[in-house]
């Protein structure tokens, strides 16, 4: 794996597109809080509501020609990639160096698949950002460990970003957003790994969410840690995370766990 040695800002958003909100509207909001400082900004899974491919696509290209210079992972959208024969859950992301990419979901929940006709798909990409390797998966495709430790070992991965959409019955919202916190502490200790989730804010009359937007830096450790939010970075009350993250805290942090032997691989 490579070495962390320099410090990147990250930006999570939890907007979504609702039903009372034209396209039009929702790409003015981004367009104000996709931070263009930021290395990477990160919006969650089926952010785009009922919008089109067509339309997704045309703002991304929009946003392409004016040369952000930053990376920014478009939640996802559900459709059927070139040269794929099913339609897949996908998140759409746009490098620093100006490309479209795409990942796609592996494990379809039963709901989504009946609502959007979808089914799992294949995910071993891997993107660089100055010298950095980073992975994205979309949102349950974390309680994966498999697939994760694939990323790592295989893939090299240092970062890794996660789209998600933490939908329950009503009433349940702390009971997701518990469990998605103690997944991505878990996650990001076990594999000394960033864990970059950004997940959808607010309730519905038909269902709840976790509203579990966090980052999970692994090298968080001091006296003051008294309960599970204080491993984590939260959002303010508009649902934004701007966080300056030390790469090289981390990679002093893997290096401790290899001297115990609590990390291999």
């Amino acid at each position: 794996m490579k070495e962390l040695n320099s410090t990147i800002n990250i930006t999570c958003i939890s907007t979504i597109r609702t039903d009372n909100l034209s396209f039009s509207r929702y790409c003015d909001i981004l367009e104000d809080k996709i931070n263009i400082r930021s290395d990477f900004n990160i919006l969650p899974e089926y952010c785009w509501g009922k919008s089109s491919l067509a339309d997704i696509l045309k703002f991304i290209n929009i946003l392409r020609d004016r040369r952000l210079k930053t990376n920014i992972i478009f939640g996802s959208f559900p459709f059927q990639l070139p040269n794929n024969k099913q339609k897949t859950n996908n998140a759409i992301i746009l490098t620093k160096t100006n490309s479209i990419e795409y990942v796609q979901k592996t494990h379809v929940l039963f709901e989504e698949s009946k609502s959007h006709g979808i089914t799992g798909g294949i995910n071993n990409n891997v993107f660089t950002f100055s010298d950095i390797n980073f992975g994205v998966v979309i949102c349950a495709d974390l309680w994966n460990s498999q697939l994760i430790k694939n990323l790592i070992v295989n893939k090299k991965i240092q970062l890794l970003f996660v789209p998600a959409f933490t939908v329950v019955p009503k009433g349940y919202s702390n009971y997701a957003k518990y469990q998605w916190y103690s997944l991505s502490i878990a996650r990001s200790r076990e594999f000394v790994l960033p864990i970059i989730i950004a997940d959808h804010k607010l309730n519905t009359e038909k269902y709840d969410v976790g509203n579990a937007t966090s980052i999970a830096d692994p090298s968080v450790k001091h006296e003051s840690i008294k309960k599970q939010t204080d491993f984590l970075v939260l959002p303010d009350e508009h649902g934004i995370i701007n966080y300056k993250m030390d790469l090289e805290k981390i990679n002093e942090y893997r290096q401790y766990r290899k001297s115990q032997g609590l990390y291999v691989f």
